[in-house]
């Protein structure tokens, strides 16, 4: 399966975040600062493919809402239809009698 946007965007993000860790090195004033930033780097990662997700499984429910909407106007279209014929023919019936 090929990778999504947010899929590629969350892996440049990961490359970039561990091209930057290696010029980091342990024991440096920058270390402490880079570890708390780079946390929030992967965890604003994850947030976002989560919501990335969210949101295509809320705009397939909204596909399916309104094809099930469609549906149920045009039933009720062909039951209104059937109610008029079966009226008029009730109505003819009525007035040969």
């Amino acid at each position: 399966m090929p990778c999504s946007l947010s899929c590629l965007d969350r892996v440049r993000i990961l490359i970039l975040v561990a091209n930057v860790t290696s010029f980091v090195t342990n024991g440096s004033r920058l270390e402490t600062g880079w570890t708390l930033a780079k946390g929030t780097i992967e965890l604003l990662a994850e947030i976002h493919i989560m919501l990335v997700k969210n949101l295509q499984d809320l705009a397939k429910e909204v596909t399916k809402y309104k094809e099930d909407l469609i549906k149920a106007r045009k039933e009720a279209k062909q039951q209104d239809i059937i109610d008029a014929v079966n009226l008029m023919q009730t109505t003819t019936t009525c007035l040969q009698k």
